[in-house]
């Protein structure tokens, strides 16, 4: 499935760790690049699935489009987001509007090469190494529905995690 929400899992793990050093938006956009090469081979497109863009060479040419075009993007939409919240929950889900390009940077290559990790586990036409023919040691390492318990658990608790601190943030301020 192209741009598998399960993938979001990790991410609020690490945005519950790092806060305002990672930029969960800019990872969901590198998400959705990442994969737009198999949204379009699924739509009919004659293009392999997983091919270029699944590849380190790929990834690192996605995550300087996440970055480059993801932060004025992301920026306008967090602000956006921010200009709609309700009054009410403006506290517990304003969302920061700046995001630095260090920030930026490193969130879309943790979403690009995090999304060739996990897609590593499961699919056979994975070429991370292009144009080196290495085999996926880590194909089949994990079953994929474990795999998605393990992300969905994941998400689950990363988001408890940051809400929770973010409530103890405004309560202390």
């Amino acid at each position: 499935m192209p741009v598998t929400p399960f993938h979001m899992g990790p991410a609020a793990l690490i945005k519950a760790a790092l806060r305002n050093k990672f930029s969960i938006s800019i990872f969901s956009f590198s998400q959705v690049l990442i994969d737009l090469q198999l949204l379009f081979a699924m739509l009919g497109a004659d293009i392999e699935l997983h091919g270029i863009s699944h590849t380190l060479i790929g990834a690192t040419f996605i995550a300087i489009i996440s970055f480059s075009l993801g932060k004025p993007i992301c920026q306008s939409l967090l602000k956006y987001w921010n200009h709609s919240l309700a009054l009410s929950a403006k506290n517990l889900l304003f969302a920061q509007e700046f995001i630095s390009w260090k920030v930026a940077i490193f969130s879309a290559f943790i979403g690009t090469y995090s999304h060739l990790l996990f897609d590593s586990f499961m699919h056979a036409d994975l070429e991370v190494f292009y144009p080196l023919q290495i085999n996926n040691p880590l194909l089949g390492l994990i079953s994929i529905s474990n795999l998605h318990i393990s992300f969905a658990i994941a998400g689950l608790v990363g988001t408890i995690i940051y809400f929770l601190s973010q409530y103890f943030i405004q309560k202390r301020n």
